[in-house]
């Protein structure tokens, strides 16, 4: 054997037949192997088991926690729809007779410009023009425009 081989040549051919106690070595390291083996296997079922029930948990958790929370959401867009509706055209109608008083009163406007007031809403609607009546009933209806038929 020289130094620059890493492993030595065999010892013989192939009629040689392997020794009694170093067969039953090579068993025994296979069984310790495929008990290694087995051990392993068994040992990764059971965290994956336990990652399962944990997984199973969170899952039950958040699906109960979703469920108060799109509660809430549902209290809270009850809530902001009923502001919309009934609060802010009162305040609105509030801030117009604000408005119409300070034009009436200068001690008031003097006392209102301490306090800014947000500027009116516009609309986009047309505006309201009186209407005189076509005899023989009601004017008829022009077509919508960019309807389908």
């Amino acid at each position: 054997m020289t130094s620059s081989e890493p492993f030595p040549p065999p010892s013989g051919g192939l009629q040689d037949q392997p020794r009694g106690n170093d067969e039953r070595a090579l068993g025994q390291a296979v069984s310790s192997m495929r008990v290694l083996l087995q051990l392993s296997v068994v040992a990764l079922i059971i965290v994956v088991a336990c990652s399962n029930v944990f997984l199973f948990h969170q899952v039950r958790l958040l699906r109960r926690q979703a469920a108060e929370l799109q509660a809430g959401c549902l209290e809270m867009a009850k809530a902001v729809g009923e502001y919309e509706t009934n609060t802010v055209p009162l305040m609105e109608r509030f801030v117009t007779d604000l408005r119409k008083v300070a034009e009436r009163n200068p001690d008031f406007a003097a006392t209102l410009a301490k306090y800014p007031l947000p500027p009116p809403k516009s609309t986009n609607a047309a505006p309201v023009t009186s209407v005189r009546p076509v005899s023989g009933g009601t004017a008829p209806l022009a077509p919508a425009t960019g309807t389908r038929r």
